[in-house]
């Protein structure tokens, strides 16, 4: 994990990937190589600012304590999925190779989460789901990446951000600059069929590569990949992924403001799930 590693020994500056104002600090130590025109360093990116609400893949150690405690609440509690209701944190053997990509509101409350696993690390459907892989083997090649643990705060669920997005949204396209700034194309995961349609229906570029799956707990699970490259396919979210709100976020540069109408669009498509959470 990231841990507090960016908290020191770093030269903050602005980094503008297309229309998107980030963040990053200089490291020695990472490879560089040429994204989208700009000279960006492996890993040096730390995340971004929306309408107030700070997204991050550089978490300090009590951020990443409350990842854990998000991830005890749905998966160990709500959903039965692995430990037991007593836990207080969720950690499992594949968070070493992991990055969590988180949100924050204001008072500093974690949103929602997901972990990111690139392609050299172990995924959890090369081990835990082998038997929902699909047919044809997953090429887990440079551009891939596996998505899993994805949470979203039950006090969130359903509730609009201050542009009118949802939630889940943000954590969608933190995913999404995430795997720009990586040159991820593909993002694999684990999901129900309930969280696919709700994917589907918020503009995501993503479908099914296994057929759904019964599990014990009754969730029909099946493999799922979003195609980043399809993104412009739904044109009002592709537009609001690749733009930072201005508005409430001061240490935001340069940043292109989605119009009203844009907003408006890509949150009408966005539809409401009871709860959202992936394997």
């Amino acid at each position: 994990m990231n841990g507090e590693r960016y908290e020191s020994g770093c030269v903050a500056e602005r980094l503008s990937l297309g229309t998107v104002d980030l963040k990053r600090v200089h490291r020695t130590d990472w490879p560089s190589r040429f994204i989208g025109g700009a000279h960006v360093l492996d890993s040096s990116v730390e995340g971004f600012y929306e309408c107030g609400y700070r997204v991050a893949w550089s978490l300090t150690a009590s951020e990443q304590r409350k990842v854990s405690e998000l991830r005890a609440e749905v998966f160990c509690r709500e959903l039965g999925w692995t430990g037991s209701r007593e836990d207080h944190v969720e950690c499992d053997e594949f968070d070493d190779a992991s990055t969590h990509l988180a949100v924050f509101d204001e008072d500093r409350e974690l949103i929602g989460a997901v972990r990111m696993i690139k392609s050299a690390a172990p995924w959890m459907l090369d081990t835990v789901f082998t038997k929902l892989a699909p047919a044809s083997p997953i090429d887990k090649a440079i551009d891939t990446a596996e998505a899993s643990r994805l949470a979203v705060n039950r006090r969130w669920r359903g509730r609009r951000l201050g542009n009118g997005m949802r939630a889940c949204d943000l954590v969608y396209k933190a995913a999404y600059l995430y795997c720009k700034l990586n040159s991820i194309r593909y993002l694999y995961l684990v999901t129900s069929d309930i969280v696919l349609a709700h994917m589907q229906r918020s503009g995501l570029p993503c479908r099914a590569l296994s057929t759904p799956c019964l599990m014990p707990d009754g969730v029909r699970a099946l493999t799922v990949v979003i195609d980043w490259a399809r993104i412009g396919e739904t044109p009002a979210l592709a537009a609001w992924f690749e733009s930072i709100a201005a508005a409430d976020a001061p240490r935001a540069t340069a940043a292109a403001v989605p119009s009203t109408a844009l907003v408006a669009q890509a949150a009408a498509s966005a539809a409401q799930a009871t709860a959202f959470a992936g394997a």
